[in-house]
């Protein structure tokens, strides 16, 4: 779009974990981008003071919904609710992911509200009805044909009702955590899940990873499993094959490949801790990618 029906104010969030504030215009509260997410200037957890939605057009990679680690792929839609931290992860940094992402207040719309740090990871496979809701707003808000406004509020109510169900149903929702608060959210924690979640990181030591998180590795350890709920070496591990599943929809790489550049010292190894978790080994999986990692 030309102009934004309203402007972002972002804060710096360099040296801390700052409430990424979104001012929406009072005559019509919504704000709505295409983004490139590998030109990506908020590239460490964040979270926002109103409901995020991303639709993902294009892409693999990793999203992080609090605790929660998605591979997402096109198609899939995320919601943070206000002060869910989160960030994505390109999977492969030489190709573009494309996403649209929306930022609202349900309350502006008279629609049912969303609950503070609620989060829900809708896949394309499951939720190809609300994906394609959100598909019709972004090309509403764009063509701005007469009574596009009038149509986006009835689709807003309808996108907000969608999640409340699944919230309420607990289908697809990501359980809220007392991390995801930040009067209670260690800023060490958040940093060390920064670390842990980006890709040339994948093979960190622990060690190392507490140490730039100015804390004793014995102290770390125990600080990371009593905020995230799983030691730091189990979270890794989840975050490197969630990375692997990004890459294996790609299709473009060998699984030798895949698993060295996943921080895996094996490809037994790799196939051996893949197949723990989803039940197949990584050449099954990619030929119908549906099974999720599940803790």
């Amino acid at each position: 779009m030309d102009k934004p029906v309203s402007k972002a104010k972002v804060h710096n969030l360099k040296f801390s974990y700052s409430l990424v504030n979104i001012a929406l215009d009072q005559d019509f509260p919504l704000y709505w981008f295409h983004h490139d997410a590998s030109n990506d200037e908020i590239n460490q957890l964040h979270n926002h003071d109103v409901i995020e939605i991303g639709l993902c057009l294009e892409g693999y990679g990793l999203f992080i919904q609090g605790k929660k680690i998605q591979s997402y792929k096109p198609g899939d839609v995320i919601v943070m609710g206000p002060l869910v931290y989160h960030r994505a992860n390109n999977s492969n940094p030489d190709k573009k992911n494309h996403w649209i992402f929306f930022y609202f207040n349900p309350k502006d719309w008279n629609a049912q509200e969303i609950p503070p740090n609620s989060m829900f990871f809708a896949d394309r496979n499951k939720h190809r009805d609300f994906s394609n809701l959100l598909g019709i707003l972004y090309h509403e808000l764009e063509e701005k044909q007469q009574g596009y406004r009038e149509i986006a509020k009835g689709l807003i109510i309808s996108i907000s009702s969608y999640i409340v169900r699944q919230l309420s149903n607990q289908e697809g929702i990501i359980e809220s955590a007392a991390f995801d608060k930040r009067e209670t959210i260690d800023s060490r924690i958040l940093r060390a899940l920064d670390l842990l979640t980006e890709f040339k990181n994948l093979d960190c030591p622990i060690s190392e990873v507490a140490e730039r998180c100015y804390l004793s590795e014995s102290h770390f350890r125990q600080l990371f499993r009593d905020q995230i709920g799983i030691s730091p070496k189990e979270f890794q591990t989840e975050v490197k094959l969630k990375v692997a599943m990004a890459m294996l929809r790609d299709k473009k790489k060998s699984i030798l490949d895949i698993s060295l550049e996943c921080g895996f010292d094996s490809l037994c190894n790799f196939n051996r801790q893949f197949k723990n978790k989803t039940g197949q080994p990584p050449s099954v999986w990619r030929k119908n990618p549906i099974v999720e990692i599940s803790k």
